[in-house]
């Protein structure tokens, strides 16, 4: 086995796998570091060798090594897809997962794992760290000993966080705990290239943005002001949170809880929240208006002042690989959850020459649902609904109106309001019950998730719509997980396919993460197989490049004279991927081509090639 690190030039927009400067590494024998082609030997050597290669977020070394050596990136595949490739932060994540202690014990960079698992420091001196570029044309024994000892120092702390969870690993049955590993250092891999390779955003859309998102939150001011719950100051604006507590307590005398949801004994209005949720919970359009204005300034702060970026140098978002649930997560900006604000997202626009392919997949946790319901019971109305091709929002819409499937189906398809509004209000119960939630969360989520806003008598004729409509998941499958949790109210589950552990989980974690959990197991396997197409000879996708994750979606770059070939190979690739995790109730991916990424965009399909779909009035630059 041999652990490697990489030092490079500093990190910056469009250049986020930099040009290596040395390669340090360490083995049970000894350690070193090697410069010049003297890297790329030991890239390679390791690569096709027979032993582990370990690294802490070895994706960016692995990204970093691909750069310089193209020539390397069918060895680094083939090391990956023979479980070659371990990643010592992603293996303590896992761990920490199952254990139900998942950030609990501080970070997972490299520092704060061998300060933990191998109890001494590491330190990690800036003036070393950022000066390595000044190195490049310096033999390596002309180095200062602080260079040399850092660059050596990351390759053996990496080792020894690997041997540590070896040794310590068996208490907690380390062959079960981390049979999910890679896959998860796979994924990872495939979530730094898209990373590496950023979005870009138009000048127009972000200026128009900026200024809709400014006149809007000047109106809302001007109405602010007046009801006292802003006030001028010599910087500006600045919101009177204290009068907004006392407001939400005039409108909602039930309004007795903290921030962190925690009952109060007294009505004191300093601790009553007025967050967002609670504000668009409250239903007074004043305090609305106060959490649309607060976002406002959160938007226009934040993700708009990243788009104006992307106009010049791509927009590189952070992945986490895996969170506690199994997903992915984005940041700074996060991309995978654009706010919900007129040309928030159509602002992304591909590099001159391309078009985006937007593929997703149709009710993919509805699918993994049904699966692991005919795992357990052998049985699921569910998956038989889905299976028959049949809208299930539609499904359980009809039930609530007391209609039948086909005339609501018929009467949606008309564009009859009310019957929309059935299945509008059947989609926020199909996707959030099976979570095991009541009647009063099942009003937040529908609201905030879906909004769709529904009384309490609704909810509760809803909800008993849907378990009559599902019942194996309504009672089979949430009593199943019921009992799991019935001693303590915390369990330990493993899930299906992947048996990737999760601890320390209550009743609505444990019913949502069966599901949501294998869903997510499903699309990192598929995004893995989608990015070694892009890399590597052999299919339409070859060329392309994935320029965002968001969860049961991708969204590629492709050249546009042969785009639909690619997206027709991304959809089936995808489809091909995911299938095996639900092989009874098989999903679909219908791709889309489009000149900005928007929800809006159509598949247009003629003579069995897909064409792009434009803005003939895009309103996103209309201002």
């Amino acid at each position: 086995m041999i652990a490697l690190d990489s030092e490079t030039a500093l990190i910056e927009p469009g250049l986020q796998a930099p040009p290596p400067v040395c390669l340090s590494w360490a083995t049970r024998e000894g350690s070193g570091i090697t410069v010049g082609e003297d890297m790329h030997a030991l890239w390679r050597e390791s690569l096709e060798g027979p032993g582990p290669v370990i690294g802490a977020n070895i994706a960016f070394d692995l990204a970093v090594a691909a750069a310089a050596w193209p020539e390397l990136w069918p060895a680094i595949f083939e090391a990956y897809d023979a479980e070659r490739v371990f990643d010592v932060q992603v293996r303590q994540k896992l761990v920490d997962i199952a254990l139900g202690s998942y950030r609990q014990h501080g970070g997972y960079d490299l520092a704060a794992l061998v300060h933990r698992l191998c109890d001494r420091d590491m330190p990690k001196d800036d003036t070393v760290r950022l000066t390595f570029w000044a190195l490049r044309d310096v033999p390596l024994a002309d180095w200062p000993e602080a260079h040399r000892a850092y660059a050596i120092g990351d390759a053996q702390g990496t080792l020894d966080v690997y041997l540590a969870q070896e040794a310590g690993l068996a208490e907690v049955h380390r062959e079960a705990v981390l049979t999910d590993q890679h896959r998860q250092c796979r994924a990872a891999f495939a979530l730094k290239l898209v990373e590496c390779w950023g979005l870009r955003t138009d000048a127009a859309g972000v200026a128009a943005l900026r200024k809709s998102c400014e006149e809007r939150q000047s109106a809302l001011a001007a109405e602010l002001l007046t009801a006292g719950l802003l006030r001028e100051t010599k910087k500006g604006l600045s919101r009177c949170v204290r009068v907004a507590q006392e407001r939400m307590l005039q409108v909602c005398p039930s309004a007795r809880l903290t921030p962190k949801g925690y009952e109060l004994k007294s009505r004191e209005v300093k601790y009553i929240s007025v967050d967002e949720e609670a504000c668009q919970d409250s239903g007074d359009p004043v305090l609305e208006h106060y959490s649309e204005f607060s976002r406002l300034g959160s938007l226009l702060s934040g993700h708009v002042t990243a788009m104006e970026a992307g106009t010049v140098l791509p927009i590189h978002t952070h992945f986490e690989v895996l969170l506690d649930t199994g997903r992915t997560s984005s940041s700074s900006p996060n991309t995978q959850n654009v706010r919900t604000f007129a040309g928030a997202r159509e602002v992304f626009i591909p590099r001159s020459g391309n078009v985006f392919i937007d593929c997703d997949y149709a009710g993919a946790e509805l699918h993994t649902l049904a699966q692991v319901c005919l795992n357990l019971f052998k049985h699921s109305a569910l998956a038989d609904a889905l299976n028959a091709g049949i809208d299930v929002h539609t499904r359980v819409g009809a039930r609530l109106a007391g209609t039948s499937y086909e005339d609501l189906k018929a009467r949606v398809a008309a564009g009859d309001k009310d019957a929309k509004r059935y299945r509008a209000m059947a989609k926020p119960a199909n996707f959030g019950l099976p979570g095991g939630m009541g009647a009063n969360g099942f009003q937040h989520y529908a609201k905030s998730s879906y909004g769709v806003v529904l009384t309490l008598d609704e909810c509760e004729s809803l909800i008993q719509a849907w378990r009559d409509e599902w019942p194996e998941v309504s009672e089979e499958y949430l009593g199943w997980v019921k009992d799991l949790t019935s001693a303590t109210g915390f369990t330990t589950i493993e899930h299906q396919i992947s048996c990737r552990w999760r601890g320390h989980v209550s009743f609505c974690q444990a019913s949502n993460s069966f599901f949501q959990g294998m869903a997510a197991d499903a699309m990192k396997r598929a995004l893995y197989a989608v990015i070694k197409a892009c890399y590597l000879h052999g299919t339409a996708l070859y060329g392309c490049r994935v320029v965002n994750e968001i969860h049961d979606e991708f969204l590629v770059e492709a050249p546009e004279d042969r785009a639909s070939e690619a997206a027709f190979e991304l959809s089936r690739i995808m489809v091909r991927e995911f299938n095996p995790f639900t092989p009874d109730v098989p999903v679909s991916a219908e791709p889309s081509l489009m000149c900005r990424w928007s929800k809006d965009a159509e598949a247009i399909i003629e003579n069995g090639e897909l064409k792009v779909w434009h803005y003939e009035n895009c309103h996103c630059l209309k201002g």
